[in-house]
C-alpha cells in the first residue's frame, strides 16, 4: 500500500485529506485515482449542492429568474449543465474519489463569486449575502467532519438561496411574496414619504398606501423613460405608474375631444400590436368622472402580456397645463387583493400647480401591453 503518511496536505496523525478518512486500505480504481471514505459532512454537502442547484433550475423554469445581466447565467440550459456537474461531483464524493473535495470547493467558490458578485454589482445585496453565506456553509461541510447538529445547521444555511427561490415561486402563484421588499430593496427610494408622494414634472400629490414603496428615479428611467413616478407594492407585485405630458391649449369642448382621441388612439395602437392567437386586450368597462375638479376617463382592462394576465385601471386626467396618466395594475390573480389600494391611488391625485418639465410626446407616454 502506498505510504501517504507524509503526503502534502497531511500530518502523520490526521489520517486523511480534509473531508475524507482513509479506509483500512486505499483502493486503486485502475486509473491511478485512489478512493477514500467520505465523511458524513462531505456527503451531506454533496446532497445540498445537488438539491440547491436542482431547486434553482425548477424556480427558473417557473419564470423566477434573476433578470438583467444575470439572466443568461441562470438560463435553464446553464442550470441543467450545473445540475449535471453537481451530480457528478456528488457521486464522486459519495464514492470517495480522490480530488472530488477540491473540485467541489473550486466550483463553490467560483459560483459564489460569479452569482454573488453579479448580484452585488446590480445592488441586490440581500441576494449577494445569501449566496456567499450559503457557499461558505457548504465549503465548511465539505472540508470538515462535524457533529450532526452543526451539520444540520450548515446544511440549512446552504439551502438558503433555494429557499428564497421557492418562496418567490410560491409568491408568484399565490400573489403574495413576503420577501418581495427585501429582494427589491436596491431599487426603492429610501426616503420617508409619510404617505404622500410628490410629482417631479408636475406639482401634484398622490397617496402612498401602507406597504407601498417608490422606485428610484434611475430605475424608473431605465424601465420606463416616460414615467414621472412609479409606485410599487413589492409583496403583491402591484404597480401604479404616473406619466405627465404637456397639454395643447383648447376650450372645454376641445379638451373632451382630445381626451377621447388620445384614449382611442392608445386602445387602437394596443390592439394593433396584439396577436389574436397569443395575446388579447379586453376593455372591461369605461367611465367618465372627475378626480378632484379635473376631468378624467377611467378604463378597467385586462390584457395578456405573453406570460400572465395583467388587470389594470388606466386613468387619463386633464389639468390646465398637462395630461396626466395613471396606470395602476397587478396580475389578474392578485388584482382583487390590491384593487382598493389601486383605486385609492388613482383617486387621490391632487394637482397643486402647473407643469414643470412636461415636454414629452403624448402617444409615447400612453401605456402599452407588457412584453
Amino acid at each position: 500500500m502506498p505510504d501517504y503518511s507524509m503526503a502534502p496536505g497531511r500530518t502523520p496523525t490526521d489520517g486523511g485529506f480534509a473531508g475524507f478518512r482513509l479506509a483500512d486500505a486505499d483502493v486503486d480504481d485502475g486509473e491511478g485515482a485512489y478512493r477514500e471514505e467520505a465523511t458524513r459532512s462531505a456527503r451531506v454537502a454533496a446532497v445540498v449542492m445537488v438539491a440547491a442547484t436542482l431547486i434553482g433550475l425548477i424556480t427558473t423554469l417557473q419564470g423566477n429568474d434573476a433578470g438583467g445581466a444575470a439572466q443568461s447565467l441562470v438560463s435553464p440550459r446553464n442550470l441543467i449543465m450545473a445540475v449535471v456537474f453537481d451530480v457528478m461531483i456528488a457521486f464522486w464524493i459519495w464514492n470517495g474519489r480522490r480530488g472530488a473535495i477540491g473540485l467541489a470547493a473550486v466550483r463553490l467558490v467560483a459560483g459564489a463569486f460569479l452569482y454573488g458578485g453579479i448580484a452585488a454589482y446590480l445592488g441586490q445585496m440581500f441576494v449577494a449575502g445569501v449566496t456567499f453565506l450559503a457557499s461558505a456553509a457548504i465549503i465548511a461541510l465539505i472540508m470538515t467532519d462535524l457533529r450532526m447538529a452543526v451539520v444540520g445547521l450548515l446544511a440549512a444555511v446552504g439551502l438558503l438561496p433555494a429557499c428564497v427561490g421557492v418562496v418567490s415561486m410560491v409568491g408568484q402563484s399565490t400573489g403574495y411574496n413576503p420577501l418581495g421588499r427585501l429582494l427589491m430593496a436596491h431599487q426603492l427610494e429610501q426616503a420617508d414619504f409619510e404617505g404622500v408622494v410628490e410629482g417631479r414634472r408636475l406639482d401634484y400629490e398622490i397617496d402612498l398606501p401602507g406597504g407601498w414603496a417608490v422606485l428610484r428615479k434611475d430605475v424608473v428611467r431605465e424601465l420606463r423613460p416616460g414615467a414621472d413616478r412609479w409606485l410599487i407594492e413589492p409583496a403583491r407585485d402591484a404597480h401604479a405608474i404616473v406619466s405627465v405630458s404637456k397639454r395643447r391649449a383648447g376650450t372645454s369642448k376641445g379638451i373632451r375631444r382630445s381626451d377621447r382621441q388620445l384614449l382611442r388612439s392608445w386602445v387602437e395602437d394596443a390592439r394593433r400590436k396584439v396577436s389574436p392567437s397569443q395575446r388579447r386586450l379586453e376593455i372591461l368597462d369605461e367611465d367618465r368622472a372627475k378626480i378632484g375638479f379635473l376631468p378624467a376617463t377611467y378604463v378597467h382592462q385586462v390584457h395578456w402580456s405573453g406570460e400572465v394576465d395583467i388587470e389594470s385601471i388606466y386613468a387619463f386626467v386633464l389639468t390646465p397645463t398637462a395630461q396626466v396618466r395613471i396606470w395602476a395594475f397587478a396580475t389578474a390573480g392578485s388584482f382583487r387583493k390590491v384593487e382598493d389600494d389601486l383605486r385609492h391611488i388613482v383617486a387621490s391625485l391632487a394637482v397643486t400647480d402647473e407643469a414643470k418639465d412636461a415636454d414629452h410626446d403624448d402617444r409615447s407616454q400612453l401605456p402599452a401591453p407588457l412584453d
